[in-house]
């Protein structure tokens, strides 16, 4: 992070900028307005996310971000990783 090379910074510039004005330009789009409150404060599903998520890095030995990048470059454990990964985001599980 010497700020040689701003391709980094470009490209999570390129990811926010067009992601927030698509989100805020479905904010005026009559029926689909997203719900931007500040949610209730969940101890016991904070603290066990934060286990579950701990946990899951230590054993794997991957950050979420670096999981796609492991698995674009052929690595077998990072398949788990990404499979644990969707099951433990999916809605319901």
């Amino acid at each position: 992070m010497s700020f040689q090379d701003r391709l980094l910074m470009v490209c999570f510039g390129f990811a926010i900028g067009p992601g927030a004005l698509l989100l805020y330009g479905l904010y005026l789009i009559p029926g689909t307005a997203p719900h931007f409150g500040i949610k209730d404060f969940f101890v016991p599903g904070i603290v066990v996310g934060g286990l579950i998520f701990g946990i899951g890095v230590g054993l794997s030995g991957y950050f979420p971000g670096l999981i796609w990048i492991s698995l674009g470059q052929g690595r077998r454990d990072a398949i788990y990783a990404v499979i644990g990964s969707l099951l433990g985001a999916s809605p319901g599980l």
